[in-house]
C-alpha cells in the first residue's frame, strides 16, 4: 500500500477536490510511493524573497523523481489571461505549480549543497473539469476528471516525460531524499485525557520521529525505546493503522486499561485492529475455549503474573493463534512470562514491534524484552513544558532532552502543607483558580495518587469544596478525576496534580518520573510539610 502523509485525511480541510485525490491516491498507488498531502515548506528566492509554498500533492518515486501537484476543484475559466474557480479570480494554477516545483527543488539544492540528484515536475489537476481542453498549451501537464480513475497512469505518464535521461538512484541515496522532505509537520492523534470526544491535533513529529516512520517501514521487528513524551503511544497508533490499512490483522496490546480504552478509541475505525490489554486477551481467549481459573483470594499476584500466563502458553500450544502484526505499548510493563506468550502470537512472516520505556519500570520487574535487535531510541521530550521537563531532569539521569520549540511554560507550583484538612483545602483552591479564573475545563485536569483514593489525605469525603473527586473518573460539570499513577500510565492530561506527595510510594526516581511526564502544561505537587521534598 501508498505510504501516503499524513495517513489520515485532515477533515478539517475544506477542498472537496483535493478529498477526491486522497481518495483516489489510496487506491491506485502502491508502496513503491510517497505522497504528501497539504505539503508546507517556507523558503527564499534568489532575490531573498520569502516563499510560502502551500504544496496539495507532492508525489515521490525511486524510479520516476517527484512530481508537485496543484489542485483545483470546482467550475475552473481562463478568460482575457485571468483564471477563475467558481467564478472567483484565482491566480495562475500552472504558475503555482512551477513555483512550487522550484521551492522544493531549492529545498534539496540546500540540504545537498548541490543540484538534487532527482527529476522534478509539476502538473495541474482539474476533478471537477470533465471537457477535453489544451488549457493554454499546458495539455501534457494537465489532468482533468475524466481521468481521476486512471490517476496513476496520468501521473506516472507525466512523471517519465519529465525525467531526466539517464536518471538514476539508488536506494542509500532516495532514503536521504524522502528524509530531507520528510515534514516537520504530520497530521496525528493527540491521546490528552479529554474523555468522550475525539481530540485530534497536528503532533509536531521531530526528525528522530520521522526517521523511526522511514525504519519501521523497513524492518518486520523492532525495538522503540523512547522517553516519557516522546511520542511512543503515537508511533505505535500510526504504525498499526498503515498495517491495518494494508489488510494485516493487527494486535494492539498494553499492560493498564485506561490506556487500552484510548488505544480501541483511536483505532475504532479499522476493524482489523484489536486493541486489548495483555490479560484481557488471554482471559478472552482462554473463555472462549471453555477454559476458566479463578484466582484464589489471596494470590492474585501470582494469579496475574503466572497462572493466566501458563494457562495460555498451553491453550496456544493446542490451538495456535497468529496475527499479522503485534504491536505493544508500555512494554516495560511485561514480564519475561509474557513474552513466550506474546512472541508465540506472531505470525512467523509477521511484524513485531516493542514500544517502551525503562524509566517508567514503576512496576520494578526485571527488564527482559524479545531479541528483536538494537532498539531504535527517541529521546526528545515532546510533551511538557520546559518547566516542567526541568523537574523531570532532577529525577531522572538519561540522555534525555527536550523540543526546541517547547514552550517554556508556567512555574511547577509545589506546596507544603501540614496536615490532610490543609491539602484538602488547597485542592478546593486550585480546582476553583483552574475552572473560574484560568478557563481550564474538569476534562482537562487530573489527580493522581499512588493508593486508591480512600488511602489518600481525601479519604472517603470525596467532597472538595463545591468538587467532587471521582476514582477512575469520568470527569464532568465540578467532577475532577483521579487515579493512581500506575493506572494512568502511557495518558497525559493538560494539568496534572500529584497527590501526597510525601507517600514513600512516592520515592521511587520511576514513580516520581512518571506522574510528572504525564503533565502537558501546568503541574502541581501537594505534600505534607514536614515530609516534603
Amino acid at each position: 500500500m501508498v505510504r501516503i502523509i499524513p495517513f489520515e485525511f485532515d477533515d478539517s480541510t475544506k477542498s472537496e477536490a483535493e478529498k477526491i485525490l486522497y481518495s483516489a491516491i489510496l487506491k491506485s498507488f502502491d508502496n513503491n510511493w510517497i505522497i504528501f498531502h497539504s505539503y508546507s515548506l517556507e523558503d527564499k528566492n534568489k532575490e531573498q524573497k520569502l516563499i510560502d509554498a502551500e504544496i496539495d500533492f507532492l508525489f515521490l518515486n525511486k524510479e520516476l523523481g517527484i512530481l508537485i501537484m496543484e489542485v483545483k476543484g470546482g467550475q475552473i475559466k481562463y478568460k482575457d489571461g485571468i483564471w477563475y474557480q467558481n467564478n472567483i479570480e484565482i491566480k495562475d494554477p500552472y504558475k503555482q505549480a512551477l513555483s512550487n516545483k522550484y521551492a522544493v527543488k531549492n529545498l534539496l539544492t540546500k540540504y545537498f549543497n548541490s543540484e538534487p540528484p532527482i527529476a522534478i515536475g509539476h502538473c495541474v489537476c482539474f476533478p471537477d473539469t470533465f471537457e477535453d481542453v489544451s488549457f493554454m498549451g499546458h495539455k501534457e501537464i494537465t489532468i482533468t476528471g475524466t481521468s481521476i480513475n486512471y490517476l496513476f497512469e496520468s501521473v506516472t505518464s507525466i512523471m517519465r516525460k519529465q525525467k531526466k535521461p539517464g536518471y538514476e538512484i539508488d536506494k542509500i541515496l532516495f532514503h536521504t531524499i524522502e528524509k530531507a522532505l520528510i515534514p516537520v509537520l504530520e497530521y496525528g492523534i493527540s491521546l490528552t485525557d479529554k474523555f468522550a470526544q475525539e481530540d485530534r491535533k497536528v503532533f509536531r513529529l521531530t526528525d528522530r520521529q520521522c526517521e523511526l516512520l522511514s525504519f519501521i517501514s523497513e524492518h518486520k521487528k523492532a525495538l522503540i525505546k523512547g522517553c516519557a513524551g516522546s511520542g511512543k503511544t503515537i508511533m505505535a497508533v500510526k504504525k498499526a493503522k498503515y498495517l491495518a490499512a494494508e489488510g494485516k490483522q493487527v494486535l494492539l496490546l498494553c499492560y493498564n486499561q485506561l490506556l487500552s480504552e484510548r488505544l480501541a478509541f483511536e483505532t475504532k475505525d479499522h476493524h482489523n485492529i484489536r486493541s486489548t490489554t495483555y490479560h484481557n486477551l488471554c482471559v478472552s481467549e482462554l473463555e472462549s475455549s471453555g477454559i476458566e481459573i479463578e484466582p484464589a483470594s489471596d494470590s492474585l499476584k501470582n494469579y496475574f503474573q503466572k497462572e493466566v500466563p501458563q494457562k495460555f502458553l498451553e491453550l496456544i500450544a493446542e490451538k495456535p493463534l497468529k496475527s499479522d502484526a503485534i504491536i505493544v505499548d508500555e512494554g516495560q510493563d511485561f514480564l519475561e512470562d509474557y513474552w513466550y506468550t506474546i512472541n508465540e502470537l506472531v505470525d512467523k512472516e509477521g511484524y513485531y514491534y516493542i514500544f517502551y520505556d525503562p524509566d517508567q519500570n514503576i512496576f520494578k520487574s526485571e527488564l527482559k524484552l524479545p531479541n528483536l535487535g538494537n532498539p531504535f531510541v527517541l529521546n526528545k521530550n515532546c510533551r511538557n513544558t520546559r518547566k516542567i521537563f526541568n523537574k523531570l531532569k532532577e529525577i531522572i539521569n538519561s540522555e534525555i532532552c527536550i523540543d526546541l520549540e517547547a514552550p517554556e511554560g508556567e512555574d511547577v507550583f509545589i506546596f507544603q502543607l501540614h496536615d490532610e484538612n490543609q491539602i484538602r483545602n488547597k485542592l478546593s483552591q486550585i480546582f476553583h483558580d483552574l475552572t473560574t479564573n484560568k478557563g481550564i475545563k474538569e476534562n482537562q485536569i487530573v489527580v493522581l495518587g499512588t493508593h486508591q483514593l480512600c488511602h489518600t489525605s481525601i479519604g472517603d469525603n470525596v467532597n472538595v469544596g463545591k468538587f467532587i473527586i471521582k476514582e477512575n473518573g469520568p470527569s464532568g460539570q465540578n467532577i475532577i478525576p483521579y487515579y493512581s499513577c500506575m493506572k494512568y500510565k502511557g495518558l497525559e492530561s493538560d494539568v496534572v496534580i500529584l497527590l501526597d506527595y510525601h507517600d514513600d510510594r512516592w520515592e521511587t526516581p520511576s514513580t516520581k518520573y512518571t506522574g510528572i511526564s504525564r503533565a502537558r502544561h501546568l503541574l502541581y505537587i501537594l505534600s505534607k510539610k514536614e515530609d516534603a521534598s
